[in-house]
């Protein structure tokens, strides 16, 4: 072939320029007189694929032909309808084959790198080797071979590739066709997509109905996939085909509608592409998936909305950070995949989320991995401070084969983004998590950008307020509205609403990088301490505030040497928080760090106050170790030197729970009392009915109840008649506890209807008052052994799953259940079972060194040894109750325990005078109780006896006045078996 044509075998609309002999290309732009406009690497740099016809551009010998046709090896190439044809059968090529094809025709027989083919066919995309080949491959295919078997297109290993046949031009214009479906269509992913699948019904649904729909989101969250996937499963609805278009190598505006073209397989002849490409489509069924539309949002939207006016059956689905915002544009934003909860405690449960799936997936897939129980909590962990974000765990989960999910997820607070790896094969932006949100980043404006870093420091949700104190006085108001708004559209900040208050919030990943700007910019010192004294002003009037970040601002304050300006006030304003939040154990710690971060030697005051909340913390947990009664009574010491009744109470208080836990019943008497007094000193007459509360309790526990059952009357009557808020002097519902106190001694006078109510009315109290602990000590105390007793098992149960709800939540109020549950297996006739759960329950109390009550359930305990006819057992228990009654004053079960002892003495064979002694003694003991249910107890004993040794009349006797005592309302079982007894002796 000879020079001259070998020049016009040059793209027809390019012509040579001198950079052509100096750099192998032949992509360089020349106006119509052949002056060099600009080369090859210029026009890539501006986003341009070198390769559309453009109208009015001549080569050197004149106007172009309106069609030019070349021929090679039997394959005929129409330019401007970009086919290739073998004879007059089209030959399927897609947009980039075919532009592969022209770059090796254009070089005329010269080698072309896979560099070169990159740059011209993929542009900005990053693309390896073998996706070169295979395309070449492809094409290869494509054309088959010369006559002589040879393939058309030749390689050069580590070189590149030429086209290897003669090469012919003819004038005549190839024979019109209809233009075929586009044979490429929407490119497929090579992993599965999880957890869309609704998604995909939904827009699936909007596409048929409406003519655009965006797909918004933030970066890495899976539009495009997501939008590929419903392109997919629509693309044979569309006669005409789909069309994927990624604008993400497209760096200016007025390039969107050549790339739009290009991807269609379509020429621009016509100074205004988009009124071609309309033209073109008018009568057309087509779907476009334009993709990563963000940074290129107005031209994106122009075109959408002149292809809805002019081209009624094409349907396009973009993806963008942002919306369009033009007229019939439907919205669909992409939320984060499905996340669990902290409580998950198998992989089977944890696997019903979508996020763990594709961690579990994409781990897997990187190497050996398998989710088991062992890993679920910390890969429900890592899910949950990823956000769901579906590329985030991608990277995580690859990293995970390396370091393990426990090790990730202990570290992933302290990784930086890069740490989190990156993916060879995925698009510029995509690689790593910075690149994805620097790509975003740099879209903003300066005042955007200010303030989108400012809000890194809420770990949580935030108001515009909120904003507003982060961005400090030199944002204004409407200027944070503005700005807050621009972040929201730009996918950058998510926003949910309950009705009133529309709140904001960063994903995670965002939150990282922002932070990083913070840092770079020099403001976090000063950003984090207008975070900080916003939270401790919130608290302090009561406000709602976001947990994370009240921790994040008490972290910053003690690190960066806020601690007695920011840190100690807010430690304190921050303890209602965590009882509400039942995070008891983080409310100690956070008092402890406080304790030991800071000298309180000049201020007392601070002192007490944490100390104060350290023990109540503490109580939780510990229940009465010595070091509680240490911090109590020095919280005690420094309040009487401040004369801060307040505080004296307090701690005066929790010496009196401290030794009530630990079964000291006398020392907490003397406590209890002395509180009492320090109300009637200062006239203060809420502490005074505290006080009597107290007592009361105290007595009960002590054995004497109808000095207990007066004081509860007198406090509940004055109660009612009070506007006191008695819950905010002690944290606790005053009400609700002193009900709960009285429904036991109601049982044990023999009210058990009156007692039953009375439980149900502590909890409902408890419960209107929103108070976990009131309730929790209804529901243990009163409600749950009022009904065993009363052998009202169905409701036993009832309130015995709802204490093992809270024992779920807070651990130590699970001590309780077991014993509790021991209990009602006896009663249901599963003494054995009942009895090993009851002495488990016993034991686990005795762990916490928990000692309360224990006389009740160490009474029942030796009641089902008895029963099972291990008597030595029973009396080795019945006498460490009668060494602790003695020593701590709990005789609560003393008429209980001498009637058990003498069951033993009975059931040994021992003399008839002992067990006729203790009995007649637990009766005087029940009588001065006021304790009708222990006399009843022992009198119907003493009466089988007596009965047993021919003494029914005085049985008779006995037994009669004492069971008329009990109502037909007030049978329990103990009730119905006196009665069946005294029925024998009539």
């Amino acid at each position: 072939m000879d020079q001259d044509n070998r020049s016009r075998l040059c793209v027809p609309h390019r012509q040579l320029c001198p950079c052509r002999r100096q750099s192998g290309r032949a992509n360089c732009r020349l106006d119509g007189t052949g002056k060099h406009v600009a080369c090859c690497e210029e026009l890539l740099r501006c986003g341009e694929r070198p390769m559309m016809t453009l109208a009015g551009e001549r080569t050197a010998e004149g106007a172009i032909s309106e069609h030019v046709v070349l021929r090679f090896g039997g394959v005929r190439l129409d330019r401007l309808k970009r086919q290739i044809f073998d004879g007059e059968t089209p030959i399927p090529l897609g947009p980039r084959g075919f532009e592969i094809l022209l770059a090796l025709i254009e070089a005329r027989g010269d080698l072309v790198s896979p560099e070169d083919l990159v740059a011209r066919v993929w542009g900005r995309v990053h693309v390896d080797d073998g996706t070169v080949r295979a395309h070449v491959s492809k094409l290869r295919n494509a054309l088959g071979r010369t006559q002589g078997g040879a393939s058309l297109i030749q390689t050069e290993s580590g070189r590149g590739y030429r086209l290897a046949a003669p090469i012919t031009i003819e004038d005549k214009p190839s024979a019109p066709v209809r233009e075929p479906r586009t044979q490429e269509g929407i490119p497929q992913s090579p992993s599965s997509l999880i957890g869309r699948e609704a998604a995909i019904n939904h827009l699936a649904a909007l596409i048929r109905q409406n003519r655009l729909v965006t797909v918004a989101g933030a970066g890495g969250i899976g539009k495009t996939r997501l939008a590929q996937a419903v392109s997919t499963r629509l693309e044979r609805e569309f006669p005409d085909g789909a069309v994927f278009v990624d604008l993400a190598s497209v760096a200016k505006p007025e390039r969107v509608p050549t790339a739009i073209a290009t991807a269609l397989g379509k020429v621009v002849l016509s100074g205004n592409p988009t009124e071609m490409l309309v033209a073109g489509l008018k009568d057309r069924s087509v779907l476009i998936l334009l993709d990563n539309c963000e940074h290129l949002v107005e031209a994106a939207a122009l075109f959408c909305e002149a292809m809805a006016r002019g081209a009624p059956r094409v349907r396009i689905i973009a993806t963008s950070r942002e919306i369009l915002r033009v007229e019939g544009e439907w919205i669909y934003r992409v939320d984060p995949l499905d996340i669990p909860p902290a409580d998950l405690a198998s992989a089977q449960q944890a696997l019903s989320y979508s996020a763990v799936q594709l961690f579990a997936e994409r781990a897997a897939a990187a190497g050996s991995f398998a989710l088991g129980d062992h890993e679920a909590p910390y890969v429900c962990a890592l899910c949950r401070a990823l956000d769901g974000l579906p590329l985030a765990i991608e990277m995580a989960a690859v990293q995970a084969g390396a370091l393990g999910v426990r090790c990730l997820a202990e570290q992933l607070g302290r990784l930086q983004l890069e740490d989190l790896g990156s993916r060879r094969t995925a698009i510029t932006r995509h690689r790593t998590l910075t690149e994805m949100l620097q790509w975003g980043h740099d879209l903003l404006s300066s005042s955007e950008r200010a303030l989108f870093r400012r809000l890194s420091v809420f770990a949580g949700s935030f108001t515009a307020e909120d904003a507003a104190v982060a961005a400090d006085e030199s944002h204004p108001a409407v200027a944070v509205i503005r700005d807050l708004a621009a972040l929201a559209a730009k996918s950058l900040l998510s926003t949910e609403s309950d009705g009133y208050t529309r709140r904001f919030r960063m994903l995670v990943t965002t939150r990282h990088f922002a932070l990083d700007r913070l840092r770079q910019e020099g403001e976090e010192a000063t950003v984090r301490q207008r975070h900080a004294l916003l939270m401790l002003e919130r608290l302090r009037r009561g406000a709602p505030v976001q947990i994370d970040d009240v921790r994040a601002a008490l972290d910053w304050s003690f690190a960066h040497g806020e601690a007695y300006t920011i840190g100690l006030p807010l430690t304190l304003a921050s303890v209602p928080l965590w009882w509400s939040w039942q995070l008891v154990e983080e409310c100690r710690a956070r008092v402890d760090h406080a304790l030991e971060s800071a000298d309180l030697a000049a201020d007392p005051g601070t002192e007490m106050r944490l100390l104060v909340e350290l023990f109540a913390s503490l109580l939780q947990i510990d229940s009465h170790g010595r070091h509680m009664i240490a911090i109590a009574e020095r919280a005690l010491a420094i309040a009487e030197k401040l004369g801060d009744l307040p505080h004296q109470l307090r701690a005066r208080w929790s010496l009196m729970v401290n030794a009530w836990n630990a079964g000291r019943f006398k020392v907490s008497a003397a406590h209890a009392e002395a509180f009492r007094e320090l109300g009637l000193r200062n006239g203060d007459a809420a502490a005074i009915l505290v006080g009597d509360r107290l007592t009361a309790n105290v007595r009960h526990a002590m054995g004497d109840q109808i000095e207990s059952a007066r004081l509860l009357q007198s406090v509940l009557e004055r109660l009612d008649r009070s506007d006191t808020p008695m819950d905010a002097r002690l944290v606790y519902d005053q009400r609700s506890l002193a009900l709960s106190t009285l429904a036991q001694v109601q049982f044990l006078r023999g009210e058990i209807g009156e007692a039953i109510s009375t439980a149900q009315e502590a909890v409902r109290e408890a419960e209107s008052r929103t108070d976990p602990v009131s309730e929790f000590y209804a529901l243990q105390q009163a409600a749950c052994p009022t009904a065993i007793f009363a052998g009202r098992l169905d409701l036993a149960e009832k309130y015995l799953t709802r204490l093992e709800t809270y024992g779920q939540r807070h651990r130590p109020y699970a001590s309780w259940v077991p014993s509790l549950r021991g209990m009602i297996l006896i009663r249901q006739g599963e003494v054995e079972t009942g009895a090993k759960e009851l002495a488990a329950g016993i034991a686990r109390l005795d762990d916490r060194g928990i000692s309360a009550n224990h006389n009740r359930f160490k009474a029942e305990l030796a009641t089902a040894l008895i029963e099972m006819g291990r008597l030595e057992p029973a009396s080795h228990l019945l006498n460490e109750l009668e060494r602790q009654s003695e020593t701590n004053g709990e005789g609560l079960c003393d008429p209980e325990i001498l009637r058990l002892r003498a069951e033993i003495v009975r059931l040994s064979g021992g003399e008839q005078a002992q067990a006729d002694a203790l009995l007649k003694q637990a009766l005087r003991v029940a009588v001065r109780q006021g304790a009708a249910i222990w006399e009843l107890r022992s009198a119907t004993s003493l009466a089988a006896l007596w009965a047993a040794s021919g003494l029914r009349t005085q049985a008779r006797n006995l037994l009669g006045p004492i069971c008329a005592k009990f109502r037909e309302s007030n049978e329990t079982p103990e009730v119905r078996a006196a009665r069946q007894l005294f029925s024998t002796f009539a």
